[in-house]
């Protein structure tokens, strides 16, 4: 009865051990490419916040961080959430990407939107100041300077925009 009682004992803790060593399986990754791309979509017919939920919680230490900032940048400017849309920007500054000249002018957009209009042409003489071959700081200081109500600048920076980058939107700008 003891040898009886002690194999089972022993199985007991043996079938327990090799339980608990038993993996479970892992949840299969986030396909954040497919994340984007569907974004963009959603992006594309005006359906910012079901994107915007897609992108809050991407990793930051994904390869694509950068893209995903800039695209939940767009849903919150087109669903007009500016305080939200400053923070991202704000973000998206302090990274070496290759949308942080998309970031100024949405900091500036966002800014300009809240009737604070110095920060915007602040941030975008930053901007200029970083990436002076970049012209459409011409033309989003015009921007910023006409709804500040400082016409003459306005036409001034328009004109820089017109004659370095002569885009009909510039030239429409121009005549308002």
């Amino acid at each position: 009865m003891k040898s009886f009682l002690l194999i089972l004992i022993v199985l007991l803790v043996n079938i327990s051990l090799s339980h608990s060593q038993i993996t479970q399986p892992t949840p299969p990754k986030p396909d954040y490419d497919s994340t984007l791309a569907m974004t963009a979509r959603l992006i594309s017919t005006g359906e910012y916040a079901k994107a915007g939920e897609l992108l809050k919680d991407f990793p930051e230490n994904d390869t694509a961080y950068a893209t995903a900032l800039d695209k939940l940048n767009i849903c919150y400017l087109g669903s007009e959430k500016w305080d939200e849309s400053l923070k991202v920007s704000e973000k998206g500054l302090t990274l070496n990407s290759q949308y942080k000249r998309h970031f100024y002018e949405m900091h500036a957009a966002a800014l300009v939107e809240k009737s604070e209009f110095s920060k915007a042409i602040e941030t975008l003489q930053q901007g200029f100041r970083e990436f002076p071959q970049y012209t459409r700081f011409f033309y989003h200081l015009g921007v910023a300077y006409k709804n500040s109500k400082d016409y003459v600048k306005a036409e001034e920076y328009i004109r820089k925009s017109i004659r370095t980058n002569p885009f009909p939107c510039s030239a429409f700008n121009c005549a308002l």
